[in-house]
């Protein structure tokens, strides 16, 4: 299993930025809708994939994606994840008591594998790590930090988020593409130099 990692990705200005969005969003109202979280609706996640209506995805994700995109020979056919905005931007935030359940992500094409470029904005005062299952069934835990970038094929693997603890939600930007079917893991989908 290819696991990416690149520190500090971002700035803490345009993480300060990215923190003052989801505060404003985050509440009942906001832009943040419902997701499913301990196997209920509505538990303990907010996610814009859950949105109807038209809505701004803030210009600092729009332009962190395309720098995560530039770093990447992409191959033919690679695209963004169609998301409710159709640009592979997803903002998700994880309230205290919530968690994400494990699961593999939904692949929106035949024959892509999706690949997660995430950036944790905010992490939880406790909480809210990052597992994977990896090869041999192996269960991972991946420490992640604010501002890091790290990146896996979340179609392929099964991965979940602990529990959110503390009183500071866990806020992560989702950046997608799809791919051909595992090029990703086979590690043919190269940084650029």
């Amino acid at each position: 299993m290819r696991f990416d990692r690149h520190p500090e990705f971002i700035s803490e200005a345009e993480q300060q930025e990215l923190v003052r969005w989801f505060d404003a969003n985050v509440q009942p109202g906001g832009l943040l809708k419902p997701g499913l979280s301990r196997g209920r609706w509505g538990y303990g996640e907010r996610l814009t994939t859950r949105q109807q209506t038209s809505f701004a995805i803030p210009d600092e994700a729009r332009q962190i994606f395309e720098r995560v995109r530039a770093l990447y020979h992409w191959p033919d056919g690679s695209r963004p994840e169609p998301t409710a905005q159709g640009d592979g931007v997803i903002l998700v935030a994880t309230l205290p008591g919530g968690d994400t359940y494990a699961h593999r992500d939904p692949t929106p094409l035949e024959g892509f594998d999706v690949v997660r470029l995430n950036i944790l904005i905010q992490q939880a005062q406790a909480g809210g790590e990052l597992w994977l299952k990896g090869e041999q069934d192996l269960d991972t835990h991946w420490p992640i930090k604010e501002r890091e970038l790290h990146g896996y094929a979340a179609s392929a693997h099964i991965h979940a988020v602990t529990t959110v603890l503390g009183q500071r939600p866990r806020y992560i930007l989702l950046l997608s593409m799809c791919c051909p079917t595992g090029l990703w893991d086979a590690h043919r989908i190269p940084l650029k130099t």
